[in-house]
Parts: structure tokens; C-alpha cells; sequence
């Protein structure tokens, strides 16, 4: 079955697009809302094109939030691991000004210019972020990180490429696009983030993997290499899927408990329900 992150930040003067594009309704003609929460997906911009297809990754966490005393607008964006490398990193950024429908947000990590036409699910961003994200890693950190995560592979090596490339490039790599879903649905929000699982195999080996979710898709990665988990659905407190893995392929089910942040399953071949071939079970990583 399924056989499996820290970059040096040297000059991080990077741009970064944010498209958020939600399923609620557009607000016309009004002030932004008071508050957006979603998750997107990131695709950063390559000139290669057999690059493009692994230029995508996932943000888990996308939210903007407004100061009551000053209705002031607060910007929280999570780096995605994959990108950055072992563990996710937090940027936040606070309004700084308005011109017509342009906020600006900045912080010592960065800053950003949001054009929001009508509310959050129409807005855009640019990102400039500085040298302060070279706190976080180191280079060798990042290549071994990435490295591990993506062997294997001559497709997954690309996306290491575009993760490392964008840390050495000492200009602006140009725009990445992201595309936020409105969070609105609680329960479509059970396996969203990063957690730390195991599963076994049909042999019954027992095999370490961290897995990243964001609603309905994932991936999920350990010491033999990268897979992707695809048409999560949520009912109750479970989520059904499909892994993919190489060339193989089946479903999957996690039975969540909210309160202690934990899921077990099971994962097998064919259609779901069928041809059980072992246990999944995991722990939701903090940052």
C-alpha cells in the first residue's frame, strides 16, 4: 500500500498572490466582513512547465479577523510544511492603511496588499516577506527534510525543486495563487492540519507517517516516500477517502474524536468497506 520538511530562508524577498474564492455569498458594495476563515491551495509560479504540475500545496489555515476597537483587519496565513520544510510557519500581518478597496497589512515578517472588491472571497494579496523567515531553519535542515520526503521519485524530486528554488532565488519569484473555501461547514473541518499516524500493513508491519489535510484532499509522506489522499467525505465524525500511492490505490476511514484531537480507522483495496488490509490511526501535530 502506501510506502511515507527545512529551508534556509536566505534572502526571502518573495511575492505571494492570495485568491480567495469561497462558496458564501458576495457582499457587494459593502465593507469587508468582520471575519474569513478557509484553507487554499498555493501554487507557486515556475517558469518550466514540467515544474507546474507539482507547484501546487496546501494551506491549512487562512484567516483575516477585525480589531473591535478600531476595526482594524488582522491577516493569518500558515506557510505550508511542504514548502518550508519541517514544521509549518505562522505569519501574521496587521492593517497598516486603506486606499479604495486596498488594504495593507505589514509586520517585521513581511508585508502584504490585499484588494478586496467586494469581501474576503473575492479578495487578492500580494506577499513580500523578508529575511526574518531565516530564523526558522537552516538550509541543511530544509534539504534533508525535503529530501526524505520527496525520494523516490524523478516527479517528486521536481517538487522539491520548486520548494528549494524559491528560498535561493534572490529576486521575486512573481505570484502564487491561492483559492480559500469558506470554513463555515464545522464538520467539514475535522481532519484539517497536520497529524502524526501509523498505520499497518497487510503484512502487519507497522509503518510511521505524518499526513496533511485541508477538508476534502490530503497527502501523507514517510520513510519510503509520498502519497495523496483524495474525495474526503465527513459524516458525523468520520471521514472516508481514497489513498493513492504509486500505483496503487483504495479507501480509507478515520473515526475522529474532537476532544482529545485523534482518529483511528482502517484502510483497505477496492471499494470502500472491502478487502480490509489494516489499521490507521494519528495524533494532530501542534505548531
Amino acid at each position: 500500500m502506501m510506502n511515507g520538511r527545512v529551508v534556509s530562508f536566505k534572502n526571502w524577498s518573495k511575492l505571494f498572490l492570495v485568491s480567495a474564492a469561497s462558496l458564501c455569498s458576495l457582499v457587494a458594495e459593502a465593507a469587508p466582513s468582520a471575519s474569513f476563515t478557509g484553507e487554499v491551495n498555493y501554487s507557486v509560479p515556475v517558469k518550466l512547465n514540467d515544474l507546474k504540475p507539482f507547484s501546487t500545496f496546501f494551506v491549512s489555515r487562512f484567516s483575516v479577523s477585525q480589531n473591535e476597537d478600531d476595526s482594524t483587519f488582522r491577516l493569518n496565513l500558515t506557510l505550508p510544511r511542504d514548502l518550508v520544510g519541517g514544521k509549518n510557519v505562522q505569519v501574521e500581518l496587521v492593517e497598516t492603511g486603506r486606499e479604495g478597496s486596498k488594504i495593507k497589512f505589514t509586520k517585521d515578517i513581511g508585508d502584504a496588499v490585499c484588494e478586496v472588491p467586494a469581501d474576503w472571497d473575492t479578495a487578492k494579496c500580494v506577499y513580500k516577506f523578508n529575511d526574518k523567515l531565516k530564523e526558522e531553519f537552516t538550509e541543511a535542515e530544509a534539504n534533508q527534510y525535503l529530501s526524505k520526503k520527496y525520494k523516490g521519485d524523478a516527479n517528486l524530486a521536481k517538487r522539491k525543486t520548486v520548494a528549494i528554488g524559491i528560498f535561493r532565488n534572490t529576486e521575486s519569484i512573481g505570484e502564487a495563487n491561492l483559492r480559500a473555501f469558506n470554513a463555515s461547514c464545522a464538520i467539514c473541518q475535522l481532519g484539517n492540519g497536520v497529524w502524526t499516524s501509523e498505520y499497518t500493513t497487510a503484512q502487519g508491519e507497522l509503518i510511521e507517517a505524518e499526513l496533511e489535510i485541508a477538508r476534502s484532499k490530503g497527502h501523507y509522506f514517510n520513510d519510503s516516500g509520498f502519497g495523496d489522499l483524495s474525495n474526503i467525505q465527513y459524516q458525523g465524525n468520520s471521514a472516508t477517502g481514497k489513498w493513492t500511492y504509486g500505483s496503487s490505490s483504495g479507501w480509507f476511514k478515520f473515526d475522529f474524536d474532537q476532544e482529545s484531537e485523534t482518529f483511528s480507522g482502517n484502510w483497505g483495496m477496492g471499494n470502500l468497506g472491502a478487502d480490509v488490509k489494516g489499521t490507521w490511526s494519528g495524533s494532530k501535530l501542534q505548531d
